[in-house]
C-alpha cells in the first residue's frame, strides 16, 4: 500500500507529480496500526520526496498531530 504509492511517485510513473495529498491514515504510534519499520521506510521515502521537491500534505486526523 503506503510504500508502493510512494515509490510509484518517487519513480516518476507515470509521471512525479508536483504534490501529494494523503487524506487517510492510521495511528502510527499504535504498533497494531503500523510496525516502528513500516513508520520507519514510510518516512524515509517522504524525505526523498522532500528532496525532489515534491510537496506532501497529509491529513492530521481528528485528534491532530502528536509529533
Amino acid at each position: 500500500g503506503w510504500i508502493d504509492l510512494l515509490d510509484a511517485v518517487i519513480k516518476g510513473d507515470p509521471a512525479r507529480p508536483v504534490a501529494v495529498s494523503i487524506s487517510w491514515g492510521v495511528p502510527e504510534d499504535d504498533p497494531e496500526s503500523m510496525s516502528p519499520a513500516a513508520v520507519q521506510a514510510i518516512n524515509n521515502k517522504l524525505h526523498t520526496l522532500a528532496l525532489l521537491g515534491v510537496t506532501v500534505c497529509t491529513a492530521a486526523g481528528d485528534d491532530g498531530s502528536g509529533i
